[in-house]
Formats: structure tokens, sequence, C-alpha cells
């Protein structure tokens, strides 16, 4: 079923593509800034810190825009976009109690708050994923489909013991509850978000398949830094 006219997805590419163009850049300098100066200069840290913030903030106003955006395509659409915000926002939230903690005790704790709003934001940004329309198929392309995501599901777990959480448990075996527990629930939480991800790329609605571009990279780049972190 059709939400808006045609004309509408075209209305917006320059935008799409504005913000995309503002976001790369950010990154890139946020990159460059990594391997141009680390170790270098004794600013690195705060600089590196502010434009983490300032990408995680200018992320919240970006979604935010997007559910505001998105409130003439239907309650639902509104709703998921609201729960990515959500999400954003709590992830934004735990980056910067985790800067403040590292500041005050000269080191980044294992364990903190920080870890509590890093663990919240996994549901909600699920929920928002899984809360947005996706493509209605028919019975053949639907059977086509969940065999395909089935396979890559199977696949995505099975590797994902054999890399992630074996030598997770193998790591923090004889540590605290509170470590192993840490240890696991991030990679299961990336496994969920990978799945939920795949289940998107499939049958994401192409109304607003520009932001949803977006966002399916950021995801990925998020799952990518979190098993290279572990």
């Amino acid at each position: 079923m059709s939400l808006l006219p045609p004309r509408t997805f075209s209305a917006t590419t320059r935008p799409f593509q504005r913000t995309a163009l503002g976001f790369a850049a950010l990154v890139l300098l946020y990159i460059l800034l990594t391997f141009a100066l680390k170790d270098r200069v004794p600013w690195y840290t705060d600089a590196a810190d502010g434009l983490s913030l300032l990408i995680n903030l200018a992320a919240v106003a970006a979604l935010a825009y997007a559910a505001h955006r998105s409130s003439r395509l239907g309650r639902r659409v509104t709703t998921a976009w609201w729960l990515l915000v959500a999400a954003q926002a709590v992830y934004c939230l735990a980056d910067l109690v985790l800067i403040t903690l590292t500041r005050v005790q000269g080191e980044a704790p294992y364990l903190s708050i920080a870890d509590v709003l890093y663990l919240v934001y996994y549901p909600l940004f699920i929920a928002g994923l899984l809360t947005l329309p996706i493509e209605p198929l028919d019975h053949y392309a639907r059977i086509k489909i969940t065999l395909d995501l089935a396979i890559m599901m199977v696949s995505a777990v099975l590797l994902s013991w054999n890399f992630i959480f074996a030598p997770a448990l193998a790591q923090h075996g004889n540590g605290s509850l509170a470590e192993l527990i840490i240890s696991v629930v991030y990679p299961a939480f990336d496994l969920v978000l990978f799945l939920v991800l795949l289940r998107l790329l499939f049958r994401q609605s192409k109304l607003y398949a520009p932001a949803l571009i977006l966002l399916e990279a950021g995801i990925a780049f998020l799952i990518i830094g979190d098993i290279l972190y572990n």
C-alpha cells in the first residue's frame, strides 16, 4: 500500500545528500584526528571526546528530524523513528557518562552506569527497527526470503559463537559474574541487531530507503566497532 505519492521520494533526495555528506565529513574528521594526532598531542583526548559527542548529538538531531518528517506516514512509522531517537539519545548520554567517569577516575572503568545506559540503547533501537513497516510480500517471496534469512541467521550464530562468545567466555570465565555477563550481553545484542538488520535489508520500504541506507550503514559500523573492541 502506497503511503505517499511518488514525487515525495525525489523531494527528499537533496536533504538526504546534504545529511549524508555532513555525517561523512564528521566521521572522516574523527578518523583523521585518530590516525594523525593520537598519542602525539596532549589535547587529542579532549578533541576526540568532543567530536564523538558532536557526532552523537548530530545523529540524535537527524533522527528527530526524520521522526518529525515521518508524521505524515502514519503513527507506526512515527513511533518507530521516535524509538530510534530515544535509543540514540541514551547512547549519547552513555558516552557522556563514560567520558566524565574516565576524567574523574583517570581511566575508563570496566563496569559503570554507562554500561547500563549502553545496554538500554539496544532494546530501544531494536524495538524501533522492528516497528518500521516492511514491504508486503506474496506467499512465494515470503518463503524464499524466510529461507534466505534462516540460512544467514544460522551462519551468523555459528560464527558469533566461534569467534566472539566462546573467546569471551574463556577470557572472563574465571572473573566476576558481572564481567561475564557484560562480556556476553554486548555481543548478544549485536547479534540480535544484526539479525534485525538482515530483516530490514530484505524487506525495507522504498518510501524511506535513503534514510534507511544511512541507518543500516550506521548499524553495520556499530557492530564492526563492537567486534573489534571485544
